[in-house]
């Protein structure tokens, strides 16, 4: 079923005192459709809600300015194209750094993201080791350029051990109990989320390049 163009809202929790004494307490926002969305609302979260279904990636870039230091940048996409969609972005924090590069390793096997600049992840020793040892991270991580973007993709092997272990188990999950559902809801969609981490040192231009990278080439 079509929906509407969605309508482009902003929330700076950093200026809510009660959001920031809430901490983890859920929030609702209610879309112009009349549909409403939980999100978890953290100290010092900045949420953009649902850009233009129009938008290209010049105003990916202005929407961007004021929030170009954030380290941490996670997009959620919802059927977003160049023609219809829509995109969220939030500022989660650090605790999910092991989550978000598992995950991103994951979509971008599959052609749900590509990533053409390579990031440098910094990270102390024991969360090192952890995503060291975490085995469906090391068979899906990899870095891609411009060069050899379409032979890394072309060499996945391992697509059938991804839907089998990883799709199937999300829907799974649906039958399960009430605690498992309540974590599910705290992992994430391989239709409509699409997630990458930012290390400090990663510039102003490069944030911006890999932005209109990702709007252009998301399904």
């Amino acid at each position: 079923m079509e929906i509407d163009p969605p309508k482009f809202q902003k929330l700076n929790c950093q200026n809510n005192t009660k959001n920031e004494k809430k901490d983890h307490k859920r929030s609702k926002i209610s879309t112009h459709s009349g549909s409403s969305i939980n999100y978890e609302f953290l100290p010092n979260t900045i949420f953009m809600h649902n850009i233009p279904y129009h938008a290209n990636y010049y105003d990916i870039e202005s929407l961007m300015k004021p929030y170009i230091k954030i380290k941490e940048l996670i997009l959620f996409l919802d059927r977003f194209n160049r023609f219809k969609g829509s995109a969220k972005i939030i500022l989660r924090k650090e605790e999910e750094y092991e989550k978000i590069l598992n995950y991103s390793g994951k979509l971008s096997i599959f052609n749900r993201l590509i990533f053409l600049n390579k990031f440098r992840i910094k990270k102390n020793n024991t969360s090192q080791k952890k995503i060291n040892n975490n085995e469906n991270f090391k068979r899906n991580q990899f870095e891609s350029s411009n060069q050899h973007e379409e032979k890394n993709i072309k060499d996945i092997k391992n697509k059938e051990w991804f839907e089998k272990n990883f799709l199937n188990k999300n829907n799974d999950k649906k039958n399960d109990n009430k605690n498992t559902k309540k974590k599910q809801n705290r992992e994430f969609s391989t239709n409509q989320i699409v997630i990458f981490n930012l290390p400090n040192n990663i510039l102003k231009e490069t944030l911006l390049k890999v932005l209109k990278i990702i709007i252009l080439k998301t399904l």
